[in-house]
């Protein structure tokens, strides 16, 4: 294993399931973004690797034309669409034969003194394979960078024999594991809001929060991943990744540093603070529920195909963090399918000020609240009390400030984290530490909902989700509605 060079003189691309949907949707049109700005090495290739046999400039036209429907107009250029996929060669290995390695040492040849970069675009049972291949005709050497997708493992025991065996052949400041919200604008304006601003950073505590509300809904249903999500659930597919990854980085602690292992540092610790839900905490503390037929559309048990099923596609939470910053502070989290809106937001309810003093027409003032919105918008707004200029009385109302502003067309997440890749920055990467933990704390929970033995409560589809989820909200005025 060898030391990790830290810079973009990056000699290959190899992506193993280079043919696969992911690849097509989101890698080669973000590839693609990085290459007309300059961000890839000169005379980078990309290898794409599959088992189907294709001649490489066919392979290319087909490319092309991905690039044309998932780049936007104002990005997308004939002549520079076709110098990329010029780039590209296609590679068909079977990577179970034992002859795959050699074959794919041929092709990497003129490039094995530089970084080379494999992206793990398979499933989670190949990871220790290919590391294991790569490993075997010494193309994880001189600086080589492995990128993997989740799902990281299914659980604690897993993920932490999946790290093991990646990091037989890797060291761990070779491995990037993506979680493609943190390369979300908003998500990282958290981290310039909080430690830029000492407005904000000076009030980030218990003491003048009194609530912090984190949604990702979604409209649409499981569609053909029933199989994959029958098995995961909402708990597995997004709170153990996307939503432990927002909320660590919403109340972690300052770093010592803006540095990759200083911030991922503080993450871990703020993950090992998140209090524990035991069974006998477990019904004031989660709900889970399922969406039935209503408005039109068919049932999770419809979408399955299945007469029953346990699995959740709605969970929320109420968790403490047990550190003194965040003494007594709940943080509500909830995600689920089918819901009356698509939008992924984090809201920070600030204490009210002195309530006596100035009133509104409601008769109260509002609570001061951030609102970060992460998708399918990326918008930030403070929400602030002034003076009713309508009113003859001395009332307040509400007023929006807007934090941030939309100019001109945002970096896409796999664009923004495929050139942190190449600079091999880790910043925006997942640690196996973070994998670990967060996994021993789902663990818990789903011994938990075990014990307790409930299904998941129907909710009906374009809903706010159970109705049973509305008594975990005991601060504030309860649950922002999804629209």
């Amino acid at each position: 294993k060898a030391n990790v060079m830290t810079n973009s003189d990056v000699g290959a691309f190899v992506l193993f399931g280079g043919s696969g949907d992911l690849a097509k949707r989101k890698l080669y049109p973000s590839l693609y973004l990085n290459f007309i700005k300059g961000l890839l090495p000169d005379d980078c290739k990309i290898f794409s690797v599959s088992r189907l046999s294709e001649q490489t400039q066919a392979f290319q036209a087909d490319i092309f034309l991905q690039l044309e429907r998932y780049v936007s107009p104002s990005q997308f250029s004939d002549e520079k669409a076709k110098a990329f996929v010029k780039c590209i060669r296609h590679v068909q290995l079977d990577i179970t034969q034992v002859d795959a390695w050699t074959t794919l040492e041929t092709h990497l040849e003129n490039f094995r003194q530089s970084p080379i970069i494999y992206y793990l675009s398979v499933a989670p049972r190949f990871f220790g394979d290919i590391a294991k291949g790569l490993s075997s005709v010494s193309l994880n050497q001189n600086g080589a960078r492995l990128v993997v997708e989740k799902p990281f493992g299914h659980d604690f025991e897993s993920a932490r024999t999946l790290n093991r065996e990646l990091r037989l052949f890797f060291d761990e400041q070779q491995i990037f594991r993506i979680d493609h919200y943190l390369g979300k604008e908003s998500i990282q304006n958290i981290l310039a809001l909080r430690f830029s601003n000492n407005i904000f950073e000076s009030q980030w505590h218990a003491g003048a929060i009194e609530s912090v509300q984190i949604t990702v809904a979604e409209t649409l249903g499981v569609g053909d991943r029933g199989d994959y999500y029958d098995n995961n659930g909402a708990s597995k597919d997004m709170l153990q990744n996307h939503m432990m990854q927002l909320l660590s980085i919403v109340a972690m602690e300052p770093p010592f540093a803006f540095s990759p292992d200083a911030i991922r540092d503080e993450k871990v610790k703020l993950l090992r603070s998140l209090r524990l839900i035991t069974p006998e905490v477990y019904a004031d503390h989660c709900v889970r529920g399922q969406y039935v037929a209503g408005s039109g559309e068919r049932g999770y048990l419809d979408d399955i195909g299945r007469d029953s099923s346990d699995c959740e596609t709605y969970i929320a939470l109420k968790a403490y963090i047990d550190n003194r910053r965040w003494a007594g502070t709940p943080f509500y989290l909830r995600t689920g399918k089918r819901l009356a809106g698509s939008l992924g937001e984090i809201i920070i309810n600030f204490k009210p000020s002195n309530p006596e003093l100035i009133r509104s027409k409601s008769g109260q003032c509002s609570n001061n609240q951030l609102v970060i919105n992460f998708q399918p918008d990326q918008d930030i707004f403070l929400f602030i009390n002034k003076k009713d200029n309508q009113s003859e009385m001395f009332l307040v109302d509400a007023a929006r400030l807007q934090l941030s502003t939309k100019s001109g067309d945002l970096k896409l997440p796999y664009e923004r984290l495929l050139a942190h890749v190449f600079e091999g920055d880790q910043t925006l990467f997942v640690r196996d530490d973070e994998i670990e933990v967060a996994w021993q704390w789902l663990d818990q929970l789903v011994v938990s909902w075990s014990a307790e033995g409930s299904r998941p409560h129907p909710y009906d589809c374009f809903s706010q989700g159970p109705e049973q989820a509305n008594q975990l909200v005991t601060n504030g005025s309860g649950w922002e509605r999804i629209k």
